[in-house]
């Protein structure tokens, strides 16, 4: 990660009202590398892998007090599996799921309108949705059409 990226989110730590540890910022960087929702298996496996040593229950701690400052988002794209990703200022995002391979995209909200409208219409305060697509991306069905 560059160090102004870094910085960026060092800034939100602090803003959070969190001290930022070494820890804290092996995780940010591990999060901020991804490029798709990691479980905190995942974190702790790629700061193993990097030679970092940290517990698994500090990984844990830490995601989920970035979750409790909105620092983080969790997410469940595989039964009993929570996953976690930076969380985008003012954005909330989804995630398609190739069924074959496990490739994550990320995609921008389309249901703010839908939340709206739900809401006129119920009555009720919305305060949270998830949405979840599975499928088989490009390069899976290209190899499955080799293989037919």
């Amino acid at each position: 990660m560059s160090d102004a990226r870094l910085q960026k989110w060092e800034e939100k730590v602090k803003k959070s009202g969190l001290r930022l540890t070494q820890q804290r910022r092996l995780i940010l960087s591990v999060l901020k590398n991804a490029g798709r929702p990691l479980t905190a298996v995942d974190i702790f496996c790629r700061l193993k892998q990097r030679g970092n040593h940290i517990e698994k229950s500090t990984v844990y701690r830490n995601l989920n007090e970035f979750c409790n400052r909105s620092l983080v988002e969790k997410t469940q794209l595989e039964s009993n599996k929570t996953s976690f990703e930076l969380k985008k200022s003012g954005q909330h995002f989804h995630h398609i799921m190739c069924l074959q391979c496990g490739d994550v995209l990320s995609l921008p909200c389309p249901l703010k309108d839908f939340n709206n409208k739900l809401t006129e219409s119920t009555e009720y305060e919305i305060v949270s949705h998830q949405l979840n697509l599975y499928g088989f991306c490009p390069v899976c069905q290209e190899k499955e059409e080799e293989y037919s």
